[in-house]
């Protein structure tokens, strides 16, 4: 349902760009979209420092972490995603390659793996320290594979 929801929206946003006002709401959508994976960012961040040992294992922090990461991959993207908004037509400010838009369908199979990452995960961050270690490879692995399809190396 989410996965089909992205789609229209993406599809919906296409239809809807242009004007000088889409100049802003595209500057505010790039914001807002490095701010979602900023959000990311930190709760595996928080994960990643438990399972690496740099901070001790706490069942309480992981669950916060594990629920926002939850709450987060049930947000629809779609309007963060604005044509328009990718790196060649804002230099400097994205690293979002065209494929984004080109390839709808790809993007939705990686969020696809990245959701059902991130659920395994909320259950092995649950069950202690060791299966945290054993899952989170796999969220690192889905984000380093739509990195790899969908964002390019640098500005």
């Amino acid at each position: 349902m989410k996965i089909k929801l992205f789609v229209t929206t993406l599809a919906v946003a296409a239809v809807l760009a242009g004007g000088a006002a889409m100049a802003d709401r595209a500057e505010d959508a790039v914001k807002a979209r490095r701010g979602y994976f900023q959000m990311l960012s930190f709760n595996l961040g928080g994960l990643a420092a438990m399972a690496k040992g740099e901070v001790d294992y706490n069942a309480v922090a992981a669950a916060k972490f594990t629920a926002n990461l939850d709450a987060l991959s049930d947000v629809d993207l779609g309007p963060l995603f604005l044509p328009g908004t990718d790196n060649q037509a804002m230099a400097g400010k994205t690293r979002s390659l065209p494929a984004i838009w080109s390839n709808p369908t790809g993007l939705v199979g990686r969020s696809e793996d990245f959701n059902e990452a991130i659920d395994l995960l909320s259950i092995a961050a649950a069950q202690g320290l060791n299966p945290l270690r054993s899952e989170i490879g796999k969220v690192g692995g889905a984000c380093k594979a739509c990195h790899d399809d969908f964002r390019a190396k640098d500005f």
